[in-house]
């Protein structure tokens, strides 16, 4: 059975998670707190945790250092009412492997989990760009708001062309599906497999 820490300073909210969460059969350990949350660290060395990123007084990516330190190899996503962008790439230069506004129910996170987990398992030794954390973060709340790109702009509160802009760069076109090479792209790939062959 796999273990979990979910750590959360909303009583009712973490008791309801961890009852879910119990039930679709992962053997949890709530924390209200850094200091609770810390000691099941220890304790346990999870395979998953669920951190809030706002902690009544305290900063839920604390719990990101202690788990990073002490338990690296447990699969951690961070859970807020709101992450901005640069929360975001905070948490995962900190170890995070994804971050999910809430509310969000245990099937969701569940799926979550188990894919990042799945992810790591592919390219252990990989660590995220800050970069490419903004990027992901931006196609998240995109594909959330059903790639509506007005929506997803003010959400994130980017003017509407910068994130175009964005997306064109991360492959997608205005439309949402893959964009189309360009030119200059095609031209690249010609000359590589012409150097290639040169070179055979």
């Amino acid at each position: 059975m796999p273990s979990i820490l979910l750590v959360d300073d909303d009583v009712t909210f973490l008791r309801v998670l961890t009852r879910s969460m119990s039930k679709i059969g992962y053997s949890v350990w709530p924390a209200h707190t850094l200091e609770e949350a810390r000691k099941a660290v220890d304790a346990v060395k999870p395979d998953f945790a669920v951190v809030d990123l706002h902690l009544d007084r305290e900063n839920g990516l604390d719990v990101l250092d202690h788990l990073k330190m002490h338990s690296p190899a447990t699969v951690t996503v961070i859970l807020s009412g709101y992450v901005d962008v640069a929360s975001a790439v905070s948490a995962v230069k900190r170890g995070a492997v994804d971050c999910l506004a809430k509310p969000v129910d245990a099937d969701e996170l569940d799926t979550c989990l188990k894919t990042a987990r799945a992810r790591r398992q592919k390219v252990p030794d990989r660590v995220m760009d800050p970069s490419e954390a903004k990027v992901q973060h931006i196609l998240a709340h995109w594909e959330k708001n059903d790639r509506n790109t007005t929506k997803t702009a003010e959400t994130l509160g980017m003017h509407r062309r910068s994130l175009q802009r964005i997306l064109l760069r991360a492959g997608m076109g205005r439309d949402g599906r893959p964009a189309p090479a360009s030119r200059w792209t095609k031209m690249r790939r010609l000359y590589a497999v012409w150097t290639r062959d040169i070179s055979a």
